[in-house]
């Protein structure tokens, strides 16, 4: 693993280490668990990915939304809430952020690693869909920033690999990891050998790096022939945003557009989408739905589509 991030540009400095994880979402618990108690409060993003809200909510943590635009995370909002409460720790998607697709410039990063470091909160990043690039330049990830002693870098496979392939990775300075040490070993106990040898086999042998360039072209297809879809058969003014990379598109409807009574008749017809009130922690997002471009040929996608705008157009 380490020479393959080495040979992407991205090496894990001296202080720093890796350990597997059975996929990202297991690094977010150990995050959770490693770094606050029950009642304490965590910063995430608006809209953010549905996994973290429910893992805050399961674990008995309080959720603190910080809105995010067009440009991801908004720093100064999140100036704001810092200043509001005493959260702990801090999770984001930087790259192809789930829900919206949005990635965060270099220099929004460097300003949110100021603003957590300068109030002593731990910063999470999920990069599950990092490799996932299909069209700009890479940016560098929060812990190849100067002063990212405090950043937790998560990363997986299960997205860019195989999705029943429980396999993420965790990157952070030694003093970090030695705090999680022994919430991980009782957690997961060990991760299977044979499964990370084989990993690291492909790695190696450069079959991972020719998956990807197969996998991002189709999922460029995949992403336009969405878009182009949702041009054609979606209402004027509706907002749509277009993601370099990842897997998931952000839809913005009418303030008046409910959402769930979409959700409610596309499931009448065999029609599958995720509500936006499910990636708000405040239950806002009643106009928003997130479609997923990723498992579907570009074919099936347009006539989907299709089928979902004769829906919006009836409601």
């Amino acid at each position: 693993m380490g020479r393959w991030l080495a040979s992407e540009g991205e090496p894990i400095d001296e202080g720093w280490g890796i350990r597997t994880l059975p996929g990202a979402q297991s690094g977010l618990a150990l995050s959770l668990e490693s770094f606050t108690v029950p009642g304490d409060r965590v910063l995430v993003e608006s809209p953010c990915y549905v996994g973290i809200l429910a893992l805050i909510r399961a674990l008995g943590r309080e959720p603190v939304p910080v809105p995010v635009d067009r440009q991801g995370l908004d720093p100064d909002r999140l100036a704001s809430a810092l200043q509001r409460s005493e959260s702990k720790l801090l999770f984001t998607v930087p790259s192809f952020h789930n829900p919206t697709g949005m990635t965060q410039s270099k220099a929004r990063r460097e300003r949110v690693l100021a603003l957590t470091r300068a109030h002593g909160v731990i910063l999470v990043t999920d990069s599950a869909y990092g490799d996932l690039r299909f069209s700009g330049n890479s940016l560098p990830p929060f812990r190849r920033l100067d002063g990212a002693d405090h950043v937790i870098h998560l990363g997986s496979f299960s997205k860019s690999l195989a999705a029943g392939l429980r396999l993420g990775y965790l990157i952070a300075k030694h003093d970090l990891l030695r705090r999680m040490a022994p919430i991980q070993e009782v957690q997961t106990i060990a991760q299977p050998p044979l499964m990370q040898a084989v990993v690291a086999r492909f790695l190696d042998d450069g079959g991972f790096r020719r998956h990807l360039a197969r996998l991002r072209r189709a999922l460029k297809e995949r992403r336009d022939a969405m878009v182009e879809a949702l041009a054609e058969h979606f209402p004027p003014g509706t907002q749509v945003s277009e993601p370099k990379g990842g897997m998931h598109l952000w839809v913005v409807m009418p303030e008046e557009f409910s959402a769930l009574d979409l959700h409610r008749d596309a499931l009448q017809h065999g029609l599958g989408f995720a509500p936006g009130p499910l990636f708000f922690a405040d239950g806002r997002g009643t106009n928003c739905l997130r479609l997923n471009f990723s498992t579907h040929d570009p074919a099936t996608t347009r006539e989907a589509i299709a089928r979902l705008g004769h829906l919006v157009h009836r409601a």
